[in-house]
């Protein structure tokens, strides 16, 4: 049952290792974490090899491929948790998670108390599981958030990177409406200009770009999980007409929404 769309889940389980076992992962098109709960292992992506053990967390971004096995003196167990949603991407950014920081590691006791609430979901067998997964989720996303951005100590980068990021969840809080660029940088107190020029630094896209972007990924989470007709689903991703929505996603992804719906789900 999906109570949000800003999280979906999309997977979630647990494996205690034997010793011999070695995982190549298929890409998928949302992300995983995996929590380990007691051993250690290796995980391997982007040509580089970490050693990891209990309390810590690997996360393999979408289409991304990575393998990942036991260490043989010391199989690992853990809990891995598959997940998409239109804030998921925002919300890894935020916290510094990424292809080039995937490893996170809970030195803290207090974060057992969250990988014990995820094993005891795993047992669970009611309607509201995914929304006791969504609440941890984010909880430990903000506990990762606030421990990676103590360590920043570039304050002329933390500072565009901030704006940049106030910019940005503006406009995921307001992709629905008829929102221009002279809307989301008066709402961040800077120009037009310069929300355009350190934006493009920070992302590599202007923020029209960016709010197209939005719009389009969002409207493709709709047409896989919801039944909402075109009609519908482009108001809420901010398009007054379905004629130009269906234009701009089929030159985005190739295809019309409608012929999408059914190639994906088919």
């Amino acid at each position: 049952m999906n109570f949000t769309l800003d999280l979906l889940i999309k997977e979630f389980g647990y494996e205690q290792c034997i010793k011999d076992k070695k995982f190549i992962y298929s890409a998928k098109d949302y992300h995983l974490f995996h929590f380990v709960l007691k051993g250690s292992g290796y995980f391997v992506i982007n040509k580089r090899k970490y050693y990891l053990k209990k309390g810590s967390m690997f996360y393999i971004p979408p289409n991304v491929e990575a393998n990942y096995y036991p260490d043989p003196d010391n199989p690992w167990s853990y809990i891995w948790i598959g997940f998409s949603g239109i804030k998921s991407d925002l919300l890894l950014e935020q916290a510094n998670i990424s292809i080039d920081h995937p490893i996170f590691n809970f030195k803290d006791d207090k974060y057992s108390y969250y990988f014990n609430e995820l094993f005891a979901c795993y047992n669970e067998l009611n309607d509201f599981r995914d929304l006791n997964l969504i609440s941890i989720l984010y909880k430990l996303i903000y506990l990762i958030s606030v421990s990676n951005s103590s360590n920043l100590i570039n304050k002329k980068l933390i500072n565009k990177a901030g704006l940049v990021n106030s910019a940005k969840t503006f406009i995921y809080n307001n992709f629905q409406f008829d929102i221009k660029v002279s809307d989301i940088s008066k709402n961040i107190a800077i120009t037009p200009p310069y929300l355009s020029k350190i934006f493009k630094e920070v992302e590599g896209i202007s923020p029209i770009t960016f709010l197209k972007k939005i719009r389009m990924e969002t409207s493709k989470t709709y047409l896989l999980n919801t039944n909402y007709k075109i009609n519908e689903i482009s108001k809420k991703v901010g398009y007054q007409s379905p004629l130009y929505f269906s234009n701009d996603f089929k030159k985005y992804y190739g295809c019309g929404p409608l012929e999408y719906r059914k190639k994906e789900k088919k």
